[in-house]
């Protein structure tokens, strides 16, 4: 299932765990720390570099895997949250392990934008 991610899908999930790990870090609920709004929320608070179109397709690649839901609205996806299958997907990657999602992030950074 998930094991087949583009490097785009899998930097905005891995982008995504990272804020939903802080949040959960900061007291906010699980159920609201894994919500993220649509793809320009997703812009301001994961991928500020992306650009709209290119968030919307990598989300919505994530919710054919099942990682995360959303409700969508003209092609575009819209309340978007990480499902529970997202999350432990990735806590089984990152053991909620950040700095091992970090280095992640910057391994697919590199890969992304050489």
């Amino acid at each position: 299932m998930s094991d087949c991610l583009t490097h785009d899908a899998e930097y905005l999930l891995d982008s995504m765990y990272s804020v939903y790990l802080a949040r959960r870090k900061n007291g906010v609920s699980a159920d609201d720390a894994g919500r993220f709004g649509d793809c320009e929320d997703l812009q301001a608070l994961c991928v500020p570099e992306w650009p709209v179109d290119d968030i919307n397709a990598a989300a919505l690649s994530l919710c054919r895997k099942g990682l995360l839901s959303a409700g969508f609205g003209d092609n575009a996806v819209s309340a978007c949250r990480i499902t529970d299958d997202g999350i432990a997907y990735m806590e089984q990657r990152f053991a909620r392990n950040v700095d091992k999602l970090l280095h992640r992030l910057a391994e697919l950074r590199g890969i992304l934008w050489p």
